[in-house]
């Protein structure tokens, strides 16, 4: 969830220009997560391997586009044999 809304501000945010394709900066993105471990502490992780397909179309937002695609063997919790 924090992913969608990370990028639906950014679109949101950015200036108004004609029709392109964007590309993913991934220098300044991350897809994190955190999950319970039985309510005793909890474990956050990332993925490493990720890209984006955004069309964005500012005359037109419900044109907009945004394709996202994870990379599952790509999770990364640094923790020793998880």
């Amino acid at each position: 969830m924090f992913s969608r809304l990370t990028l639906a501000a950014a679109l949101a945010a950015a200036p108004v220009a004609a029709v392109a394709d964007w590309t993913l900066d991934k220098s300044h993105t991350a897809i994190v997560f955190e999950v319970s471990h039985l309510g005793f502490s909890n474990t956050t992780g990332f993925f490493t391997e990720f890209d984006a397909d955004i069309d964005f179309d500012p005359d037109n937002l419900e044109a907009t586009k945004v394709t996202f695609t994870i990379a599952a063997d790509s999770v990364n919790t640094i923790v020793a044999g998880a």
